[in-house]
């Protein structure tokens, strides 16, 4: 179900923002990691 949600090949796995700025990058992308590892922990369960 998960990898119907992107049209990617891995799915949400590819899902990310991108700026030069590796501090704003990051920020951004953590929560979105966070949340990755969470739906995963929920689909593996």
């Amino acid at each position: 179900m998960h990898k119907s949600m992107s049209p990617g090949k891995s799915g949400l796995a590819e899902f990310h923002f991108w700026d030069n700025d590796f501090e704003t990058r990051s920020i951004v992308n953590k929560p979105l990691g966070e949340l990755k590892q969470e739906i995963w922990d929920i689909l593996v369960s």
